[in-house]
């Protein structure tokens, strides 16, 4: 798994994830969500398109990151969806608990 982050602004991330994000990548995920969080970033849009597979572990850390941005007032939104990820999202019943929209611009308005 590879984490690459884009600051939008002040209080606002984009980042992007990008191959197998799985149960051995889920503590590097919630480390760098961490660091994000310490550095001011409240809400953050995450790039899934390129994400070849996540499993439910990795899911579960995604809600768990989640809740650390709502507890800050902030979001955390999925965005470029694939199907794979979409249908283990739809699987575990987690699409009413992630806002996921089609377009980076479309969630930082949302935000």
């Amino acid at each position: 798994m590879e984490f690459t982050l884009h600051q939008h602004s002040h209080s606002v991330g984009i980042a992007a994830l990008n191959g197998i994000v799985d149960v051995m990548s889920c503590h590097t995920l919630r480390q760098q969500i961490k660091q994000i969080l310490q550095q001011g970033i409240t809400s953050l849009v995450l790039d899934l398109q390129a994400v070849k597979m996540i499993d439910n572990s990795a899911l579960g850390t995604l809600k768990e990151c989640l809740q650390m941005f709502r507890d800050r007032g902030g979001e955390l939104a999925l965005v470029h969806v694939t199907h794979q990820v979409d249908m283990k999202i739809r699987l575990l019943r987690l699409e009413a608990v992630f806002p996921i929209y089609t377009d980076v611009n479309v969630a930082l308005k949302r935000l």
